[in-house]
């Protein structure tokens, strides 16, 4: 089967699926109410109830089932784009505007000294005398490698 073909008759099956699950749904939920109306202790009445109530739990779950592909899509694109969910770049912002401590506490970039432990998160670069991060490895102004011991 190609793949327009395999495309279409699922289509025509989803579409299936959502109209059978609709109506099965609608009767067992008629089932439900009419067992419901009409109980007085009789056991057949409690019977069409828990048939009904059944019959449309097992209605809603063909429904539900035959938009699965288009919400997984709606996930996947729509939902996706507009989530607060954090993606490489927000993580890479977050992590260049902070200075990891020897402590392992994590301050802001601008800080000068760690909330946690006070030690100094600046050191002094030995060829132009700019102050820059304790965790950088080049200087911020003149690329001068930083070494352990400025």
């Amino acid at each position: 089967m190609s793949d327009g073909k395999r495309r279409g008759f699922m289509s025509n099956a989803k579409l299936i699926q959502r109209i059978v699950g609709g109506i099965i749904t609608i009767l067992g939920l008629t089932l439900f109410v009419i067992g419901l109306v009409f109980l007085r202790n009789d056991m057949p009445y409690w019977f069409v109830m828990f048939i009904g109530l059944s019959v449309a739990v097992m209605g809603s779950f063909l429904f539900v089932f035959g938009f699965q592909r288009e919400s997984s899509k709606y996930v996947m694109t729509e939902h996706l784009e507009e989530s607060e969910y954090p993606t490489a770049e927000h993580v890479e912002t977050y992590i260049r505007a902070t200075i990891v401590c020897e402590c392992g506490q994590v301050n802001d970039a601008g800080s000068d000294y760690c909330k946690k432990c006070g030690k100094s998160l600046r050191k002094v670069c030995g060829k132009c005398g700019a102050s820059v991060p304790v965790d950088a490895e080049f200087c911020d102004k003149c690329g001068a490698p930083m070494s352990r011991d400025n």
